[in-house]
Formats: structure tokens, sequence, C-alpha cells
């Protein structure tokens, strides 16, 4: 598909263009020109969906494979305090989420990624996560959700990438209460 576009690109801009004239005008040096600007700009698409790939696997490998196995220490390590979000309300901390700690988060861990997280989260690979720009900081995501009678909770689990280590700093919830236990 994109040679046959690329082609016809090519073809296109030989053939020229007509000035106001309607006279043909040929330059080949610009013809050469917009085309390998064509071509690069279908080689940078390829390189960037390629690196954010690669960068969406190590993500995956690095940061949420660990939950799934429920490596707790290594989980832990990936964590940056304070993590954003309300998630230590949907909980039913004391706390507000920017107040929890590293040893808060060691206590309740079994809490925040909870059965009903692993079992959404085993259903995903890399290909659901994403990755979005913020200001400077690139974030990689991905979200977890359950079915809870007519409605839908789900949250929004963020990382950034700090000195080559993937870390989480945002747990956000959408919809319902993911930790709601009661009845809608």
């Amino acid at each position: 598909m994109k040679i046959q576009l690329l082609f016809i690109v090519f073809i296109a801009i030989s053939c020229g263009q007509l000035n106001s004239n309607s006279q043909k005008v040929t330059n080949s040096s610009d013809t050469v020109k917009k085309v390998e600007k064509a071509l690069n700009s279908e080689i940078n698409v390829a390189q960037n969906d390629t690196t954010k790939k690669i960068d969406l696997q190590e993500f995956w490998d690095n940061a949420v494979v660990p939950i799934l196995k429920v490596e707790k220490n290594k989980v832990i390590t990936n964590i940056e305090f304070p993590v954003f979000g309300q998630w230590a309300e949907q909980i039913g901390l004391e706390k507000k989420s920017i107040e929890i700690t590293i040893n808060d988060f060691t206590s309740i861990y079994d809490s925040v990624f909870n059965k009903d997280f692993l079992k959404d989260l085993s259903n995903k690979t890399y290909k659901d996560a994403t990755i979005y720009k913020e200001n400077d900081t690139t974030w990689y995501s991905f979200s977890v959700g359950k079915q809870m009678g007519q409605t839908e909770g789900g949250l929004w689990i963020s990382f950034y990438n700090k000195n080559g280590k993937f870390k989480l700093r945002k747990i956000q919830g959408v919809g319902a209460n993911f930790y709601y236990k009661g009845d809608y």
C-alpha cells in the first residue's frame, strides 16, 4: 500500500505542475526533493511505529509483568511517591493518595492490585498500552476495568521513564469506583 502511494506521488510529481498559463513546468531537482521528502516521511512513520512498539514492549516487560507475577518488591521499587490520582480514596483509606508513603503502599499492596485488577490485566498485552506526551514527559499507560451490574469502573495506570526505569506515578479512576464492593 505504501509503495503504491509513493509510486502515485512520484508519477504525479514527475508529470510536472501547471503554471498560471497552463504550461507544463518541470524542475527535476524539485521533483527529486519532493520524492525524497515523501520517502523520508514514510520511513519516519515506520521508525516511529517500530520505536513505539519497542518502547511499549520494554514498558510492559519491566513495569507490568512484575505486577502480574505479584513481584511486590520489584513493583514497589518501580513506584515514585507520591502516586497521584484518587485511588486511595476509592479503596477507602483515611489518607489522600498524595499522602501515601512506601510503607503505607506496602501494607495495602494486595488491595490496590487485587484479584479483579490482576484478572483484567492478565487479559492484556503490551499492545493494549499507550504512550502519550504531557508537557515534556512521555507517559506509558494501561487501563483495567470491571463490569458492576449496569455500570463499569476502571483505573488508568501511568508510568514515566526515569533514568531508564519505568516509575508508576499516577493511578486515576475512570467511571464507577473500581474498588467498590457494594451493589449499584
